[in-house]
């Protein structure tokens, strides 16, 4: 089958698949290439293990301590960002308790919303 036909029934274009076929023929397989730009993660196994048992220690930290202790311990800048981004990848959830809507105001109901309009009713 031709490539313009095969495109067309793939729904791509042939462009697509000319570089599908470049792409066997120099590695043989048509699994993606390695990502080559970026800075290396600073979030290596060994650095999200001191942050678990950061986490551990101390449960209810802010997140900007946890980036100070894990920094010192570590040897690298992390931030808070660093820090949620690691929790995530240690399934580490933060949060406490659920949130619930508090009784009484316009985020408990739609029909306590509709019960505070201001102005005159139309």
């Amino acid at each position: 089958m031709s490539i313009a036909k095969t495109a067309e029934l793939f729904r791509v274009g042939t462009a697509t698949l000319k570089r599908l076929r470049r792409l066997k023929r120099e590695t043989g397989s048509l699994e993606p290439r390695p990502r080559k730009n970026g800075p290396a993660s600073k979030r290596t196994p060994e650095r999200l293990e001191m942050l678990r048992l950061l986490v551990e220690d101390g449960p209810d930290r802010f997140g900007h301590e946890l980036a100070e202790l894990w920094t010192a311990a570590a040897g690298v800048r992390m931030t808070r960002s660093d820090v949620v981004r690691g929790l995530a990848d240690l399934g580490v959830s933060r949060k406490k308790s659920p949130s619930k809507p508090v009784r009484g105001t316009l985020l408990g109901s739609a029909s306590s919303a509709r019960s505070k309009r201001i102005g005159p009713r139309r």
